[in-house]
């Protein structure tokens, strides 16, 4: 369906972890946590930290412990990743005057932002991870390449969105 601009009056974006960053995750830790707790189980030696730092062999076990402790609380953050992907169907919709937006990365909950209403459009690069940081009348909404099925599909989405903002007649101009 067209609408007076000349585009798509609507289009959905899938927006969930994807599934290869999970098992990818959750593995890791998982091996990670089981090699570090068998050393931290049989050790009996001191450990030296970058050759700055030497643990006496208690303190080098409580250090392998605490390391294990980290390794498998990422296993349990993968855990609730893959029950949010399957419990929430997270969804961005690009519309003629809104886009809807989940509230949050771990909430089902969605909120509407008009493209009048946006006042600051950037996106940003943190690592190998692009974020589109919409600020707008309600606050801030952040958008992450990392949860599209692609890195294409959101250069479309940010695309839609800027296309949309600039045709708004009240909207500010996206930087």
């Amino acid at each position: 369906m067209m609408n007076g601009y000349g585009m798509e009056s609507q289009h959905e974006f899938s927006y969930v972890p994807r599934w290869s960053t999970i098992i990818t995750c959750g593995a890791f830790f998982s091996v990670c946590a089981v090699v570090l707790g068998m050393k931290a189980r049989a050790n009996d030696a001191g450990m030296l930290l970058d050759g700055l730092i030497r643990l006496s062999p208690g303190a080098a076990t409580i250090f392998l412990w605490v390391l294990c402790s980290i390794a498998l609380l990422m296993v349990f953050l993968s855990i609730v990743l893959m029950v949010q992907r399957l419990r929430y169907a997270g969804r961005i919709v690009v519309r003629a005057d809104d886009i809807i937006v989940p509230v949050s990365p771990w909430s089902g909950r969605e909120q509407s932002v008009a493209y009048r209403s946006m006042t600051e459009f950037k996106l940003v690069r943190m690592r190998w991870v692009r974020i589109l940081r919409i600020v707008h009348g309600g606050g801030v909404c952040t958008i992450a390449s990392s949860r599209f099925a692609s890195d294409a599909h959101f250069s479309e989405l940010v695309e839609l969105i800027r296309r949309r903002c600039a045709a708004a007649a009240d909207c500010s101009t996206p930087g």
